[in-house]
């Protein structure tokens, strides 16, 4: 039982750095791509200045309209917005991203990567069975099963009685004579069969056993949006 117990507490363990290095990483592409929109988006805004100094160059020249620069200050606009909102998101991505893995510097500094871009989606029932056979959190609940089996053999046992022994041995100087005595002694469960706690046991295994086919369908649930979303974005950065 405490093998099992303490298996179970291992991979929990391993669980929870899973989770933080999931959140580590997210949180680094999401910044990295708030990055990159940035930087982009502050092209676009020296861009759009030369199209309104072009404009208006238009303009007094003779060959252009006021329409044409009303147009390209309203797009200047719109991109400066546009920057302006991405500057705020990329901050608050950074921070959350020091946030998560604990850093103390709250001013962004040039992260380093690339954001690839797969051709294909991958091949989503392997991925579920990779992670079927691989999930630490199913680990921890299969480890919660076999301790809650062994818990069942332990209290079916209990119900076996323990024979006990004593063996003494003696000298009587009035008679002069040893003296040996053996004691053997077990008790007879005649009403208390442990029923009780048997059947409390049973429950829990069972109740393991269920919460491991939930895991399982909760994996092929997360799987599911995640490949959903994956997909939609792939269509999108083809188009």
């Amino acid at each position: 039982v405490l093998s099992s117990t303490q298996n179970a507490q291992q991979w929990s363990v391993v669980v929870q750095q899973y989770k933080l290095l999931t959140d580590i990483r997210t949180g680094f592409f999401e910044a990295l791509a708030a990055q990159q929109q940035l930087e982009v988006a502050t092209s676009l805004v020296d861009l759009a200045k030369r199209g309104v100094q072009v404009a208006e160059a238009r303009l007094g020249a003779g060959e252009g309209s006021q329409i044409d620069v009303l147009q390209s200050q309203t797009l200047l606009s719109e991109i400066s917005l546009t920057a302006e909102q991405l500057e705020l998101a990329y901050r608050g991505a950074w921070q959350n991203l020091a946030a998560v893995a604990g850093l103390d510097q709250n001013i962004p500094v040039k992260l380093q990567g690339e954001l690839k871009s797969a051709e294909t989606s991958p091949n989503w029932d392997s991925v579920l069975s990779e992670l079927l056979a691989s999930s630490p959190e199913l680990s921890v609940a299969n480890s919660v099963v076999a301790e809650k089996a062994a818990l069942v053999r332990r209290e079916q046992a209990q119900v076996i009685p323990n024979v006990t022994g004593q063996f003494g041995a003696g000298y009587d100087r009035g008679t002069d004579s040893g003296m040996i005595n053996l004691q053997v002694a077990a008790p007879i469960p005649v009403w208390n069969k442990n029923t009780g706690n048997i059947s409390a046991a049973c429950a829990e295994y069972r109740r393991a056993q269920e919460d491991v086919r939930r895991l399982e369908q909760s994996i092929r649930s997360r799987l599911a949006g995640v490949s959903r979303e994956y997909d939609s974005a792939l269509v999108a950065v083809k188009r």
